[in-house]
């Protein structure tokens, strides 16, 4: 996985999971809440992902890349 390809670094965590949600139809902002913890970012969801660690990028990636169905 390249360091971060399709996140907005001046966008925080929720609203690029937001910009992916809209694209496929989904309007439950319940939704983005959960898919940020499942993925671990609870409590740093509101930082700009330009100062994410790269392990933090990737988690973030794994589930817009995974919605998107690339494996």
């Amino acid at each position: 996985m390249i360091e971060a390809p399709g996140l907005f670094p001046n966008m925080t965590a929720f609203e690029n999971l937001k910009m992916k949600c809209i694209s496929l139809g989904i309007k439950d902002d319940n939704y983005i809440h959960e898919i940020i913890e499942l993925v671990g970012l609870k409590g740093v969801d509101k930082k700009k992902t330009k100062n994410y660690s790269f392990g933090m990028k990737q988690r973030l990636l794994y589930w817009k890349m995974k919605k998107a169905g690339i494996k």
